[in-house]
């Protein structure tokens, strides 16, 4: 028996040594699913095979039948690099871990993804799933996300659900999006917070603010302590949208309460102070944050928002600058730097921020670049409009009134 078991490991990594492209073909056509994310992931386990027992290690010594099904996983990892998953259906992969995985990702191959899902929740297999999406994510593979859903499907959870919907709306995949809150407050009963939190997404993205900011506190209540923080800033996000700074006060310091410990409650604070220009309570706020948090970028930006607020420029430059180093992901800084620098008359440090956006925030939504275009037209600075408008047509080139604009200012 452990004789036939050499050979057959033996045959395998002859078969990946000898037919490499060819399997690697296989995967291309037939796996489009995965986009050769599994191929290099499954190869790990693949060959992990030789160097361990699956007889000791995965199979009841009383089950004679799951021992002969060892070598038949083998020969399906084969039949599942070829990209014939449905033969893969077709071997007999036993009860096991590995042996249920195998089938679970030949389905997915299929296009079978509930029953995928339904095996990997049997197997407590999300986490797994999870691992698969953040390597293929980490390695710039953009359909990371089938992983991602298959972990949301065998296990529906706001965590999970947040980081799909992100994924999908990021890929302008909006009603997929979409469709996770509406699988999601399916899935989970009208007592738990994550219920509450997939209607507030759905009325929030139709545009429905109240209902919206009305399902985040029943979440609140429900989530209680701690886990109520997110409910509660997410209202006070949408109540400070609509311009009624009182009530989002009042939710930011339901959600300072519940996490005293973060800079978010602090800095919301501070933003709504500085909305109603009462610029030493958002000094306080800000300044608070940042005690909490001192590496908060976010607590330095508010900062500085009051220093450009009053026109302090060479203070606000100073917050600003330091915000950028600790968060160059965050577009903000940049724009403000730029347009600080301007009234500072440093037009060369202005016109540098200004490229910044436009080289390492081409990612984020065109209106970032109407943003500065409309600065740039009141400033008179023809030239830095004209580039503006033109970025936003290339993100955006279904807009014809940006279309008209580029015209208008070549003239």
């Amino acid at each position: 028996m452990r004789f036939r078991k050499v050979v057959v490991c033996f045959g395998l990594l002859t078969v990946l040594l000898q037919h490499g492209r060819v399997l690697a073909l296989g995967v291309r056509d037939n796996m489009a699913y995965v986009n050769e994310v599994m191929p290099r992931l499954s190869l790990i386990d693949t060959l992990a095979y030789p160097r361990c027992d699956p007889e000791a290690s995965e199979y009841p010594p009383s089950d004679a039948g799951e021992k002969l099904s060892g070598d038949a996983i083998l020969r399906a990892w084969v039949s599942l690099y070829k990209g014939d998953c449905a033969k893969v259906l077709e071997s007999p992969l036993g009860s096991s871990f590995r042996g249920q995985r195998l089938r679970a990702m030949a389905l997915a191959g299929l296009g079978r993804t509930r029953e995928a899902s339904l095996i990997y929740r049997e197997l407590g297999a999300e986490t797994h799933l999870r691992l698969l999406a953040s390597k293929a994510k980490a390695e710039g593979h953009r359909d990371y996300t089938h992983w991602l859903a298959l972990a949301f499907l065998a296990s529906p959870d706001r965590l999970v659900a947040n980081e799909l919907a992100e994924a999908y709306r990021e890929s302008g995949q909006q009603e997929l999006a979409l469709s996770v809150w509406r699988t999601l407050g399916n899935a989970v009963s009208v007592d738990r917070s994550d219920h509450w939190w997939a209607i507030g997404e759905i009325e929030q993205s139709q545009g429905n603010l109240q209902m919206a900011v009305s399902a985040y506190q029943k979440g609140a209540v429900l989530a209680s302590g701690p886990d109520s923080y997110l409910y509660w800033i997410r209202s006070g996000d949408i109540h400070q949208q609509i311009g009624d700074l009182s009530e989002a006060e009042a939710a930011y310091l339901r959600a300072l309460q519940a996490r005293p410990d973060v800079d978010g409650p602090y800095v919301r604070l501070g933003t709504a102070a500085l909305a109603k220009r009462d610029y030493s309570s958002a000094m306080e706020w800000f300044q608070k944050a940042m005690e909490v948090a001192p590496q908060s970028s976010s607590a330095l930006l508010g900062m500085g928002r009051v220093h450009f607020d009053q026109s302090d420029y060479l203070a606000a430059v100073d917050y600003f600058e330091r915000a950028d180093e600790l968060d160059s992901t965050d577009v903000w800084p940049d724009y403000y730097l730029a347009l600080c620098y301007y009234d500072l008359e440093g037009r060369a440090e202005a016109s540098f921020y200004i490229q910044s956006i436009f080289e390492h925030f081409s990612d984020k939504p065109w209106p970032w670049a109407i943003r500065v275009a409309v600065w740039a037209e009141k400033k008179g600075e023809t030239d830095w409009a004209k580039l503006a408008y033109q970025k936003a047509l290339e993100w955006n080139p279904l807009d014809e009134s940006l279309r008209a604009k580029v015209e208008m200012l070549r003239q």
